[in-house]
C-alpha cells in the first residue's frame, strides 16, 4: 500500500481502485476501522468513477502515533492524500466518525470538496465549526439550540 507524509510527519496508507469520468470518491470510514471498510461496495462505483480510501493515523498501515487524535487531525490525513494523488477536487462520502470528518473537510476546504455526504452520526461540533466566512454563515444562521443541543436544519 502507498503512503504518504502529512505536514506533522505522520505516514498515511491509501488506496485508489477503479476509474471514470466523474470525481473521484474519498470514502471515510468509521472510528477505529481502516480502508476495508469499504471493499463491499466500492465495486459499485467504479465504471464511474474512481475511489480512494486510506487508513487515519493510528489504524491498518498507517503510523501510530502515541498522540492525542482528532477529527480535525484526520482531516488533515484527508487533504494529504488528495495532495499525494493530485487531487484537487474530489466527491466524498463519510459514514460514523468519517461523516465527521466530511464536515471538517467541507468546511475547511470548500474548494475542494462538493458535493458531500454523510450518513450515520451527529454534527461534529456543538456550535457551528470555526469555517471560512462562505461556509460558516449559513451554518450560523440555521443552528438553533433546543434543550441545550444544537438543532441542524
Amino acid at each position: 500500500m502507498p503512503h504518504t507524509m502529512t505536514p506533522d510527519g505522520i505516514g498515511i496508507a491509501y488506496q485508489v481502485r477503479g476509474e471514470g469520468g466523474e470525481a473521484p470518491l474519498l470514502l471515510l470510514a468509521g472510528q477505529s476501522n481502516n480502508h476495508h471498510w469499504w471493499d463491499s461496495v466500492r465495486d459499485d462505483f467504479h465504471g464511474d468513477r474512481s475511489t480512494m480510501t486510506f487508513d487515519y493515523r493510528g489504524t491498518g498501515a498507517s503510523d501510530k502515533p502515541d498522540l492525542p487524535y482528532s477529527t480535525e487531525l484526520f482531516a488533515l490525513d484527508a487533504i494529504a492524500v488528495l495532495d499525494a494523488l493530485g487531487v484537487e477536487r474530489a466527491d466524498v462520502y463519510g459514514t460514523s466518525m468519517g461523516g465527521r470528518v466530511a464536515q471538517q473537510l467541507a468546511a475547511r476546504h470548500p474548494d475542494r470538496f462538493a458535493p458531500w455526504c454523510s450518513g450515520a452520526h451527529r454534527p461534529a461540533a456543538r456550535t457551528p465549526l470555526n469555517a471560512p466566512t462562505t461556509c460558516a454563515g449559513p451554518w450560523r444562521r440555521r443552528n438553533r439550540v433546543r434543550r441545550g443541543r444544537p438543532c441542524w436544519s
